[in-house]
């Protein structure tokens, strides 16, 4: 598909540069020459020629993405759904399998690597350092939920959500109850 849309586009490139390097007036004598109904098939045929290689073009970027949103969700909801459990279990009280935590990171760094958009990996990035330099041992404890939903809004915008109507402590709100009594 690409590369027949690639080929229409050289050959469409090729006649256009031609009409450039013939003079004004070799062009226009050449104009003059045609009958008016050729020149308008023509100019039809350039134009359905040009609106088609611009249709595939932006058929083609619209499948990439699909296929690219197809791959990144599941990172996206393994990488929430883990840090959510590891919420859940602190609430709980249960302790952290550190061996757990490495195998994730490791698999999860892996993936945004490859499939994760560039605001999403800096987004993750912000919140992985607040993490490894102790985020208890801060003076705002609660900096990492925060880093942690400001990576979740890049992951929303990467799978195409506005996120408009959505205000700091929103997303948190939904599985944290007493947000608003956080700092």
């Amino acid at each position: 598909m690409v590369r027949g849309s690639r080929l229409i586009a050289a050959v469409v490139s090729i006649v256009f540069i031609g009409l450039l390097c013939l003079s004004r007036s070799q062009l226009s004598r050449f104009v003059d020459s045609l009958n008016p109904s050729v020149t308008a098939s023509i100019i039809a045929g350039i134009v359905g020629v040009i609106l088609l290689i611009l249709g595939k073009l932006i058929e083609s970027r619209m499948l990439i993405r699909k296929e690219h949103r197809e791959k990144k969700a599941p990172v996206y909801e393994c990488l929430i759904t883990f840090v959510l459990k590891m919420l859940l279990d602190s609430q709980k009280g249960l302790p952290l399998n550190e061996e757990d935590l490495e195998n994730f990171m490791t698999d999860t760094i892996q993936k945004l690597t490859v499939w994760g958009s560039d605001e999403v990996v800096i987004a993750f990035l912000r919140w992985m350092r607040h993490i490894r330099n102790g985020s208890a041992q801060t003076s705002k404890p609660h900096e990492a939920l925060y880093l942690f939903e400001e990576l979740v809004f890049a992951i929303r915008q990467d799978l195409g959500h506005a996120n408009r109507n959505l205000a700091k402590k929103d997303l948190l709100s939904m599985f944290i109850h007493d947000i608003d009594t956080l700092n």
